[in-house]
């Protein structure tokens, strides 16, 4: 259980669109901040911003995963970081990615990540907040809005 993708958009044509961007790469760069700073993750939901967190890598590991012991830390957003959420909420929205997780690493966004835009039950705890709610409220403001387009 937990919370699902909702696509509100042709996959086919979202995943096309976004590929087309000139911030697209299927390259990465290693960054060796991670090792020391770890990275932050970002939740945004309709180009705005929800919530974050940083995560820092296990001794002797670069990944950040929380699954391979990762650590989260309670984050407040850089005005850097916000320019780099600026720069792409249009595109977000244009391509129907109303809910997406997005990981930087430095002042690098790395990854997009729209199908499973994870770390709301830490980005919570570590803040006292209640994510969930305003995500599924915009879920279902959403869906009305699209009443009888939905596939």
């Amino acid at each position: 259980m937990g919370i699902q993708p909702v696509i509100v958009r042709d996959f086919k044509f979202s995943l096309t669109s976004v590929s087309k961007r000139k911030f697209f790469s299927d390259k990465q760069e290693y960054l060796d901040v991670v090792k020391s700073e770890g990275d932050v993750r970002i939740l945004m939901l309709n180009g705005e911003i929800l919530g974050a967190m940083r995560r820092k890598p296990f001794k002797d590991e670069f990944r950040t995963n929380i699954h391979v012991g990762g650590q989260a830390f309670r984050h407040e957003i850089t005005p850097k970081e916000k320019k780099i959420c600026r720069a792409i909420k249009k595109a977000l929205i244009t391509d129907g990615l109303f809910f997406v997780g997005i990981d930087l690493i430095g002042d690098k966004l790395v990854e997009i990540n729209c199908v499973s835009p994870g770390g709301i039950p830490r980005i919570n705890r570590l803040n006292s907040v209640n994510l969930e709610s305003k995500v599924i409220d915009f879920i279902e403001r959403k869906v009305k809005q699209m009443k009888g387009r939905l596939y």
